[in-house]
């Protein structure tokens, strides 16, 4: 197996690319909606600054959006480094204008490069209009705002006589099933138009009645909400509440989380200037700027499958706890100040709640990613090791003392950050593993490693965590196994955001019991912080 992946590795510049892309993602057959998707609240808990209601702010957004969009298509947006090195930008070449399309066992994922529209979910009905004019220039913010409006306006009128309509939700079924009912939209011209424009818009955007009053509606509502008015399979999907509060839903197969973290910084940018812009009065073409309303021919057969996505989807939501602490004791001023990685700490707070709960440490992913290379994605950081080990055990000692307690979580953190660096460039095994893998599978070769209980146990990773960067919203995702946790967290100066997630059915996980654990963690490493190192008294 070894010989033939170094085989592979002399005919291919990145041997792991399409394995990646097609087995880990397109291959699988469970609903994306809640277990590839990810979710962030990409300006926080407050609507768009600036913003005057929902159409302001919906509008504001597709504007900056498509800003961000021209930037990658015209090569001008600044490539992202680590110390001198340029870091690989593929990912954001089929950020825009991508769909994923439904297979039976395999499904495809396309990327668009002439689109010209947008599309739009409101109360089980789409539209959809052109943002740039005859001349190919991207329309004025206010003209965007102008159709919006009319699409609230219009719908707000004229409401829907049968509700049982939204075919969007079959997105949120198995890859297979869903694929099987494509087909047979497909067989309609009208149904076959409406696909289209879906999947070739630019990106898509929802206006929601909801009114989020806490982070956790926020994020509910925007990673799953009821499954009507998203359409799952697209690259990203902008979601503005009735408040004006905006929260981005992404498909995963295609891009990893630092391309929303970019376009979060970018759109941030650029935002006193849309607001400026937005207050100038221009003269809009009425004639011209009317959204199209789009279409469905669906028989009773089609209706019936919609009507039980939408019951199945339910159950699976429901099954679905999610959870937002923000840490307001410590960040990234503090770790920095006592001489530690921010990042290192919070892994080892997450391993430090698990032991708290379960007393006994589990196999923990974190995304590490692999950008110095060519088309490069992610490889595994595991943080839990025999140094974090000993480490929190030590925490939960009352015969350690805190001088012994602080040299055992720097071998932990100094064993953390010499794994993440030997990740990121290249020199970590995961992946390595995978390779191996995907060419038994291939030809055919019963590998007993890969069959061995214990090689099972420290790949199945009940902890799966990520860092979102140095940003003021947060985001996060579905826990990937059913006994475990989903945490995403991102780092403030002086606070600290993370979503937790777990499936509630098998009673194994709570995430408001891990939350909880999480701040008696951070609390305890405050502790140990002040007591060592930041308020010990100078001799």
């Amino acid at each position: 197996l070894q010989r033939k992946l170094e085989l592979k590795a002399e005919n291919e510049r990145n041997w792991l690319e399409n394995w990646w892309f097609n087995y880990i993602y397109l291959a699988e057959r469970c609903p994306s909606a809640l277990n590839v998707n990810y979710y962030s609240a990409i300006f926080g808990d407050k609507p768009l600054r600036g913003s005057l209601n929902q159409s302001d702010s919906s509008a504001k957004i597709c504007w900056l959006l498509l800003q961000f969009h021209e930037s990658i298509k015209n090569e001008t947006l600044v490539s992202e480094t680590m110390g001198k090195q340029k870091l690989c930008m593929n990912q954001f070449k089929t950020y825009f204008s991508s769909c994923r399309i439904p297979g039976i066992d395999m499904d495809q994922f396309e990327n668009y490069q002439n689109s010209k529209h947008l599309v739009v979910f409101y109360r089980n009905r789409i539209f959809y209009f052109d943002v740039y004019n005859s001349n190919g220039q991207l329309l004025h913010v206010n003209e965007i705002k102008y159709q919006i409006d009319s699409i609230l306006s219009f719908t707000q009128n004229n409401q829907l006589i049968n509700n049982d309509c939204s075919v969007s939700v079959l997105t949120t079924l198995d890859r297979t099933n869903w694929a099987k009912i494509y087909s047979q939209l497909l067989t309609d011209n009208v149904n076959q138009k409406t696909l289209t424009i879906i999947q070739t818009a630019i990106f898509a955007l929802t206006l929601d009645d909801f009114l989020p009053n806490s982070k956790e509606e926020i994020s509910k509502g925007t990673l799953f909400a009821d499954g009507l008015n998203r359409w799952f399979d697209k690259s990203f999907h902008i979601v503005v509440f009735q408040n004006g509060i905006i929260g981005l839903n992404g498909e995963h197969s295609h891009a990893d989380a630092m391309v929303v973290f970019r376009m979060g910084l970018f759109t941030d940018s650029l935002l006193d200037f849309v607001n400026q812009q937005a207050q100038s009065i221009i003269q809009i073409d009425t004639n011209k700027l009317k959204p199209i309303e789009l279409n469905w021919n669906l028989n009773e057969n089609l209706k019936n499958e919609i009507i039980k996505a939408k019951t199945i989807f339910t159950n699976l939501y429901l099954n679905v706890d999610l959870r937002v602490l923000v840490y307001s004791r410590a960040g990234k001023k503090i770790f920095k100040s006592a001489g530690f990685s921010p990042d290192t700490l919070i892994q080892l707070a997450i391993q430090l709640a698990w032991y708290i709960i379960y007393q006994y440490p589990v196999a923990t992913y974190e995304t590490g990613h692999t950008r110095l290379f060519y088309h490069g994605r992610t490889e595994t950081i595991r943080i839990c090791s025999k140094a974090s080990v000993e480490w929190t055990k030590a925490m939960l000692d009352r015969n350690k003392n805190a001088n012994e307690k602080l040299e055992l979580l720097k071998k932990a953190s100094e064993y953390h950050i010499n794994f993440a660096k030997n990740a990121m460039l290249g020199q970590s095994f995961d992946r390595h593993f995978l390779g191996l893998r995907f060419l038994a599978k291939e030809n055919n070769i019963i590998e007993p490693l890969f069959e061995h209980k214990f090689f099972k146990l420290v790949n199945k990773f009940s902890l799966s965590t990520s860092n979102i960067g140095t940003t003021n919203s947060w985001g996060g995702f579905a826990a990937v196994v059913e006994d475990g946790y989903g945490v995403c967290y991102s780092i403030q100066d002086d606070s600290i955001s993370l979503s937790i997630s777990n499936w509630k059915h098998t009673n194994k996980t709570d995430a408001n019991d891990f939350a909880n654990a999480l701040v008696e963690s951070f609390h305890q490493i405050v502790n140990l912080l002040n007591e060592t190192i930041l308020l010990k008294p100078k001799l």
